[in-house]
């Protein structure tokens, strides 16, 4: 649940409340209402039927950005710790989760600001504690393609580990858009093509959870504009607008898995099926060195890779293009999925078999195959 201040009484961003003692009241009544045991104020009478249980609190959105928080990074992390302090007298259980930093959007070439986190962590209160003291998860914003994910996690984590944050992080955003060009009155083009969006939101999920992350939540179910499907993509004409304006009034109105009326994008089925197979999964390993440009991360059940006793999953792509390789691995046969072979809301499954020498010749393009084996 994510926790946010009104805007002041100008319209513009949240700032520090302007009364402790009210903002400390709602914080605790929020938290005590909905930690499932129906005493809505935690005073010992049963109010009424429980309330659906909401143990991780996540608090305000985006500080990093200035049409969200206008005020320093202090200041958030005071907010964080009145937050904590009165969740947990509610709630012991209750854990507090940082309000993303983001990194605007890559497909439009927006830069990652790195002097809010780095200035949230060296912040110390009178008796020497940290921001990190009040805070259970740290949180990232990611949206654009697969090409500046690594970079803009990588980035954050390192910041992290500069200042000695040892939390577990979420990405709490995570989108792509679909279905949309843009055309600029200077001449420029900007394509998110339907299959595209299928493909980033495989790789940037693998990509997640290889770097760490503990959970991924995707941004958003359905598109907030109406698209014209029979031409697969919309094309908007833009003249004189900002990238600011592009970005949050167009297309983050096309990031959707499912269109405006909930008919399902292929993006769907491919988010379905990796979901499906990355249940109760994790990151083993990326093999390295398959070949230039050949990304491959192996997904196991087991609490260490095991070739007898795992199932494990590959997760393989190309950045270049079209390439075949060879792998020697220690099974005859595994199933082969495309992310690109949709029909409906199917994706498609074939066998593969190794040769005789017991390796699988394999032709990857840049859209990911995913290799599932038994022992």
């Amino acid at each position: 649940m994510e926790i946010n201040i009104l805007p002041t009484s100008d319209g513009t961003a949240s700032e520090f409340p302007s009364d402790i003692e009210d903002y400390s009241k709602f914080i605790f009544r929020s938290v005590a209402r909905y930690d499932g045991d129906g005493d809505y104020n935690n005073d010992g009478i049963i109010d009424g039927p429980p309330m659906p249980k909401i143990n991780y609190w996540k608090i305000l959105n985006e500080p990093d950005l200035n049409r969200f928080w206008a005020d320093t990074p202090a200041n958030y992390a005071k907010v964080v710790k009145l937050s904590a302090e009165n969740a947990h007298k509610a709630n012991p259980m209750a854990k507090i989760i940082f309000g993303g930093i983001s990194n605007k959007n890559t497909i439009l070439g927006e830069k990652i600001n790195t002097g809010f986190l780095e200035n949230l962590f060296k912040f110390t209160f009178p008796d020497g504690k940290k921001v990190q003291d009040y805070l259970d998860y740290m949180s990232f914003h990611y949206h654009g393609n697969s090409k500046g994910f690594s970079d803009f996690m990588e980035a954050q984590t390192g910041i992290m580990k500069k200042y000695n944050v040892k939390k577990p992080f979420m990405i709490t955003e995570l989108g792509c858009p679909g279905g949309v060009n843009f055309s600029f009155e200077d001449g420029n083009f900007l394509s998110a093509p339907l299959n595209n969006q299928a493909i980033e939101i495989v790789k940037m999920h693998t990509l997640a959870f290889s770097l760490g992350a503990e959970k991924v939540f995707y941004y958003s179910i359905s598109d907030q504009k109406k698209q014209l499907k029979e031409s697969s993509n919309d094309t908007i004409f833009v003249s004189e607008e900002s990238v600011e304006n592009i970005y949050l009034h167009d297309l983050l109105s096309y990031y959707g898995l499912f269109y405006f009326d909930f008919e399902p994008k292929p993006s769907m089925a491919c988010y379905k099926f990796m979901a499906e197979k990355l249940k109760n999964r994790k990151v083993s390993h990326e093999i390295l060195g398959l070949a230039e440009g050949v990304r491959c991360f192996v997904f196991i059940k087991n609490k260490k890779f095991s070739t007898t006793t795992d199932e494990p999953l590959y997760i393989i792509w190309n950045e270049t293009g079209e390439k075949q390789i060879s792998m020697k691995l220690p099974w005859k046969k595994a199933n082969l999925s495309s992310f690109i072979l949709i029909k409906g809301d199917e994706v498609y499954t074939s066998e593969l078999e190794a040769t005789t020498n017991g390796t699988f010749d394999i032709h990857l393009v840049k859209e990911p195959i995913l290799l599932e084996f038994s022992p």
